[in-house]
């Protein structure tokens, strides 16, 4: 039977390479065991400030995080 587990993150932007910027989701408390130290992120061909307003954006109607697990 599949297993969902859940945690709280919160989004962040990271600079990549050059002017690229991507979301990180970095734990906020529970974190999501199967993801380990894994980093959850989103590559986004985005400005600075656009990277910002989504981050944002996730932060306010994103309450958690889920993956579901098979055995």
């Amino acid at each position: 039977m599949p297993v969902t587990q859940r945690g709280r993150y919160h989004f962040t932007i990271k600079e990549g390479d050059g002017d690229r910027f991507f979301i990180a989701a970095e734990p906020a408390g529970e974190r999501i065991e199967k993801l380990g130290d894994d980093l959850l992120c989103f590559d986004l061909s985005a400005s600075h400030e656009e990277a910002r307003v989504v981050a944002d954006f996730l932060d306010r109607h994103i309450n958690t995080i889920s993956r579901t697990i098979f055995p």
